[in-house]
């Protein structure tokens, strides 16, 4: 009888300890949530028509510092639009008062946020480069989606350069964005490693090491080896004579786009550079006209 007891009793004090375990396990992902939120000067050409917010949210624990720009004046809930921006640490942070793209954009409907990611304008954290930094990303998008002036069910993703990257992997097992464009973007880290011995030293600094060293790390920045696992419909966009990421790359990922059954737009640019010089307001257009055609503001080209 002593001895059926003491199983007993082991028996409960083992349930209760798993019971324990399952309940301490791992603490939970620490929420999203914009700390604070005001509004600042933006490009002077917008400023009468365009409400332009540098916000402050938390991603991952981190202090993150963005934007929220909208148009001063509009009907019902806007539409989303998230940008990601290129570049890498400071080097092409935001910068308002210099750039009109954001306000361009929300001025034709608009609600545009944009993240400086972390590490990068103010943020806290570490740049990696397309790393956990994808965070920033999908904690802003959900955290527009909770505005009270946003329609959660239009949400569109523009990215250039490292935020052609950042938008392919953003949108990995997602079905919640009607559709993205991608200009100048990064399909292939591996590429963007060996083509550029100028940024070599970038690379390894914020992906911690070469291809060979950092095979999954560089594979997880590059879309041509899971492009399965995308659904959205894309917009590529790339000029012929971009000396910092490749035309090819654009060709990859087209390529491997269409090989899944994913819906895509490709425009070239001949003869244009990286930053679309002399081409920048037709290949921003361009953008604006494809979101139309899938869900977001109807927008035509107006004749010069």
């Amino acid at each position: 009888m002593g001895m059926i007891k003491r199983m007993i009793t082991l028996g409960l004090v083992a349930v209760l300890g798993v019971a324990t375990l399952a309940g301490c396990g791992q603490p939970p992902e620490p929420e999203a949530e914009i700390v604070s939120r005001e509004e600042v000067s933006t490009y002077k050409k917008y400023a009468d028509r365009v409400v332009t917010e540098a916000i402050t949210y938390t991603s991952d624990g981190l202090k993150i510092k963005g934007y929220i720009l909208r148009p001063k004046e509009y009907e019902g809930q806007l539409p989303i639009l998230v940008y990601n921006r290129g570049g890498n640490r400071n080097f092409g942070k935001i910068v308002l008062e210099k750039s009109s793209t954001l306000a361009y954009m929300a001025e034709k409907g608009y609600m545009v946020v944009a993240s400086q990611y972390r590490g990068g304008g103010g943020s806290e954290g570490e740049d990696e480069f397309g790393g956990a930094d994808v965070n920033d990303v999908t904690n802003l998008l959900k955290l527009a989606k909770d505005l009270p002036e946003t329609d959660p069910d239009r949400v569109f993703m523009f990215g250039a350069s490292r935020g052609g990257m950042m938008t392919y992997q953003a949108l990995r097992n997602r079905d919640d964005v009607l559709a993205a464009a991608v200009s100048c973007g990064l399909s292939d880290a591996r590429l963007g490693y060996e083509d550029r011995l100028d940024m070599q030293d970038v690379y390894r600094e914020l992906v911690g090491g070469s291809p060979e060293q950092k095979e999954a790390a560089y594979s997880d920045r590059s879309m041509v080896d899971w492009a399965d696992t995308l659904s959205t419909p894309f917009l590529i966009q790339h000029g012929t004579a971009d000396k910092h990421v490749a035309f090819s790359q654009a060709e990859a990922a087209v390529a491997k786009l269409e090989e899944n059954g994913i819906a895509v737009e490709f425009k070239v640019y001949e003869d244009a550079d990286h930053s679309f010089s002399g081409k920048w307001k037709e290949m921003i257009d361009t953008v604006l006209v494809y979101f139309g055609e899938n869900g977001g503001v109807v927008y035509e080209v107006a004749e010069e």
